[in-house]
């Protein structure tokens, strides 16, 4: 992927346009910022798993570029991959007030 600096990039990495594994990026002047890093949940018996996650392998070799992320609300579709991925990110963590003392 060829990435220009100056160029305002929109990366959906899972949840655009649906319910559950909300997870978008947003690259500006080399830095990321990832909106949200929930799950979605199967509701239906063709699939072979019960939760369903975005692939963020893509960020995670770019952490060192990875500023922060953003945790708009704490449902389910919004925050739970967060618990799961915090060892492989390590980095700065907005969150709405009444969303804190999930932390």
């Amino acid at each position: 992927m060829n990435i220009k600096n100056d160029n305002l990039y929109f990366l959906p990495l899972g949840g655009s346009g649906e319910i559950g594994m909300n997870c978008n990026l947003y690259h500006y002047k080399g830095k990321w910022i990832m909106i949200d890093l929930g799950v979605m949940f199967s509701n239906s018996d063709l699939e072979p798993y019960d939760i369903l996650m975005p692939d963020i392998d893509f960020i995670i070799k770019r952490k060192n570029n990875l500023s922060a992320i953003i945790l708009t609300h704490a449902h389910e579709d919004h925050i739970v991959q967060f618990h799961i991925c915090i060892q492989s990110l390590l980095i700065f963590l907005f969150i709405q007030p009444l969303s804190q003392h999930l932390y």
